[in-house]
């Protein structure tokens, strides 16, 4: 978490005029929106989605909490857009470039992460691409994100679920509230190397039991 004595909600990504009618909910703690004057609300997975896209979206979303950490507020509905803040995306990296493969996916469109060191990178104008090699590549890379997903879902519950409970906030809370009280925390709330520990242990692969 930021230390210094005058954190603000802007420290963590929030802006007022963005993100003004969004509200934590307090069963799946994704983000929604109400009383928006367009009537285009952001809707959580308790809500029936909007079966049309909004206008220059790829998908119905304009904020998330990191995936991580649960401390920060993220532009979303890009398919272009990160799963994680600043620091958390840098522990991510990390633990990719370590394995030289992907784990934790940074976000959703597979071109996130040609930085891999063994991602295959097509070279047309060279005449280097094998189509094999880079379909393999992109399959693998659309199958862990899709995977992943589900994994980083699971994970929001989990660490938002001791960050509300520390900060005191019960039921749906404006997005504002829960901000303004983590900036205000100076201690008792995980810090980004903790929750990304704890994001680290559910992405183990689980060992195989053995055959008697």
């Amino acid at each position: 978490m930021v230390s210094d004595d005058a954190a603000t909600p802007a420290d963590y990504g929030y802006d007022d005029d963005q993100h003004g009618y969004l509200h934590v909910c307090s069963k799946c703690f994704q983000l929604y929106e109400r009383d928006r004057p367009d009537g285009l609300n952001q809707k959580c997975n308790c809500q029936p989605r909007d079966t049309e896209k909004w206008p220059g979206a790829d998908f119905n979303e304009r904020a998330m909490l990191c995936r991580c950490c649960g401390l920060d507020v993220l532009p979303s509905g890009s398919r272009w857009a990160p799963f994680f803040c600043s620091a958390c995306g840098h522990f991510v990296m990390a633990v990719d470039v370590w394995n030289r493969r992907l784990v934790i996916p940074i976000g959703r469109h597979s071109l996130m992460h040609t930085w891999l060191p063994s991602t295959v990178l097509p070279s047309p104008a060279k005449g280097e691409v094998n189509l094999d090699e880079l379909a393999e590549s992109l399959t693998a890379t659309l199958q862990t994100v899709s995977q992943a997903m589900d994994q980083l879902w699971k994970w929001n519950r989990t660490i938002m679920k001791p960050n509300l409970k520390h900060l005191g906030l019960k039921g749906d809370i404006p997005l504002s509230q829960y901000i303004e009280a983590v900036a205000a925390e100076k201690s008792g709330l995980s810090t980004r190397l903790e929750a990304f520990e704890g994001l680290c242990r559910l992405f183990q692969p689980k060992p195989r039991a053995r055959r008697g």
